[in-house]
């Protein structure tokens, strides 16, 4: 399962909370799932931290192996943003990007705001 940005600000926020969440509890409950991240959400998680705090942060995503985009990524992104883009439903690049390694790596994106990302053909998205 990849996990997008706004799943890890959420299970980031709990957990400096110490009070759980939707994000804690979908951890909890699928304990035998294995998460990923692609390295775009990487880039946005890391762009909510100043350098004082940068280090807490990558502690923080060192708990998850990343994929990087590489050229079947982007082609598959550069296939849904055309196809998405001709119906009229165009969405952020970097979300494309985030859903292009689901769909290439044949997995599910996890995501608390899966309404736009329901315009890709083919993507699993599971909400929590």
């Amino acid at each position: 399962m990849i996990a997008d940005t706004t799943f890890l600000i959420d299970l980031q926020r709990e957990a400096r909370r110490t009070k759980g969440g939707g994000a804690t509890k979908f951890l909890e409950q699928n304990s035998a799932a294995l998460f990923s991240l692609s390295a775009i959400t990487v880039m946005e998680f890391e762009e909510g931290f100043d350098n004082t705090d940068l280090d807490s942060a990558r502690d923080f995503l060192a708990a998850f192996p990343v994929i990087d985009v590489d050229v079947s990524i982007a082609r598959r992104a550069g296939r849904v943003r055309r196809q998405l883009r001709l119906a009229g439903q165009l969405i952020g690049d970097n979300d494309i990007l985030i859903a292009a390694t689901a769909l290439d790596r044949d997995d599910t994106l996890l995501s608390r705001n899966p309404g736009h990302l329901s315009r890709i053909e083919g993507l699993r998205v599971v909400s929590y």
